[in-house]
């Protein structure tokens, strides 16, 4: 199995205020933060990083005073975080599965990453979850109209892992509504995804609160 990493960092940061990816934590831009905790990972031969054009500069600077074990390219991302992930499949070099990691969840242990790793050596789509501990509702202008059974509700985070010719597919063949992660451009295929725990910490930072 040779196995590719992509770090996603192209979005906008909206809610954020400001560029997320090069917000500091720990001393360090938080982008940078987040592929540190891939470098330990011998199995990895190529790392993607997505950017914004605004940020592609900065990434590049910050890049040249580093060293990791794998070669990092950059890739432009595109309009929407299904497009800009795509682009990077498409620019994967030799790897037949990858990893695909959001570069606002910098908290990602080493557990999470090393279960992802050991389960997609078997399988073709691999995502780690946590069972929901919330009484979750759908609701619909405002009122309520059904309570799910959080019993078999998961939380969804990453790294996510995939098959790459899967993957390829499944970007080929879906023309549904935005999908909001890969794990579910495969569930249209009918391809079984496997769940491996997550952990509570890895959160995806949205607000500069989740810093904290």
């Amino acid at each position: 199995m040779s196995l590719g990493l992509i770090v996603t960092a192209a979005g906008a940061s909206t809610r954020f205020g400001e560029p997320k990816q090069f917000y500091p934590l720990d001393g360090e831009p938080m982008v940078i933060k987040t592929i540190k905790a891939f470098q330990s990972f011998s199995e990895f031969s190529e790392c993607i990083i997505t950017i914004n054009e605004e940020g592609k500069a900065t990434l590049e600077a910050l890049l040249e005073s580093l060293e990791f074990p794998f070669p990092v390219t950059i890739v432009l991302g595109g309009k929407t975080r299904r497009e800009s992930v795509e682009f990077a499949v498409n620019s994967l070099k030799a790897s037949s599965k990858v990893l695909i990691h959001d570069g606002a969840r910098p908290f990602v242990s080493q557990e999470v990453i090393q279960s992802v790793i050991t389960a997609i050596k078997t399988a073709q789509a691999v995502i780690p979850g946590v069972p929901s501990v919330d009484t979750l509702k759908v609701v619909e202008d405002d009122h309520v109209q059904a309570t799910l059974n959080r019993d078999v509700v998961y939380r969804v985070q990453t790294p996510q892992a995939f098959d790459v010719v899967t993957l390829k597919e499944a970007y080929s063949t879906y023309t549904g509504p935005e999908a909001t992660d890969e794990a579910m451009l495969i569930e249209k295929l009918n391809i079984p995804v496997q769940v491996v725990m997550g952990d509570e910490a890895n959160t995806k930072v949205t607000f500069k609160t989740d810093c904290n």
